[in-house]
Formats: structure tokens, C-alpha cells, sequence
């Protein structure tokens, strides 16, 4: 069988699933990541001291940056004024700040979604929820 290639998409959006029966979700919209840029990723994810010997697993700064790097925008946020708020990285680095303010559970979810859809486009409509 020969091998299926595709193109990956520039963009995806993606609604928590805590979101999906809101009336105004709050939505990610992140583009996939390289191969370049997963690989220096996870070669920042074991770490080795090199005079105790002692190996350390970094999966928390592994999943902010992968969102620090493919996320672009992020729409209908409530900050608390009761209005919704947009923010776009389309030209910049997504802020410590920013990603200071969203849950945990929301960084895990965020950042296992990006690097599903960067791995494997052709169901990248399964990972964001967008069939069953």
C-alpha cells in the first residue's frame, strides 16, 4: 500500500469540552506543529544532570510550549467584566501572563490536541471533536 500524504491545514480551531454547550465558547485557534519544532521540543523533555546523574521529566514547561508556538488566537474569553475578550498571537509570542490565567487541565487538553492534529492531520477533525 503506498504511502497517503497530506498537506496539514494552517489553522485549526478547537472548543474544550467543557466549553461545547456554552452559548459563546471559548475557542483556540492554533495552526500544527512542524517536525523541526516538536523534535527541539521533545528533546527538552528529559533533562539529565550531568554531576549527579540524576534524570528529571519536564512535561509541564513540554506542554507550554507547545501552545506558546502553535497557538494564534483565542476567542469569547471572560475576564470577569462580563464582557468577552479576544486575544490574538498571530504576530506575537503567546505571554507567560496568558498562560498564567488558563487552567491547568485546559493546558493539558490544549496542548494533547495540538500535537494529535500535528501528528496525524487526516483526523484532525476526531481530535477536535468534531466527529465521533
Amino acid at each position: 500500500m503506498a504511502l497517503k500524504l497530506a498537506k496539514k491545514e494552517k489553522e485549526y480551531k478547537y472548543v474544550p469540552v467543557s466549553e461545547r454547550d456554552s452559548e459563546n465558547p471559548t475557542t483556540f485557534v492554533f495552526r500544527p506543529l512542524s517536525k523541526e519544532e516538536k523534535a527541539k521540543l521533545e528533546d527538552q523533555l528529559i533533562y539529565l544532570n550531568q554531576e549527579t546523574g540524576e534524570m528529571r521529566v519536564s512535561n509541564a514547561s513540554f506542554m507550554l510550549g507547545v501552545i506558546k508556538l502553535a497557538l494564534k488566537k483565542v476567542e469569547n474569553v471572560d475576564v470577569g467584566d462580563g464582557k468577552l475578550k479576544e486575544y490574538d498571537f498571530t504576530n506575537t509570542e503567546v505571554s507567560d501572563e496568558f498562560l498564567e490565567m488558563l487552567p491547568d487541565d485546559i493546558i493539558q487538553e490544549l496542548a494533547n490536541v495540538i500535537l494529535a492534529v500535528s501528528k496525524d492531520p487526516q483526523n484532525a477533525d476526531v481530535y477536535l471533536g468534531n466527529k465521533k
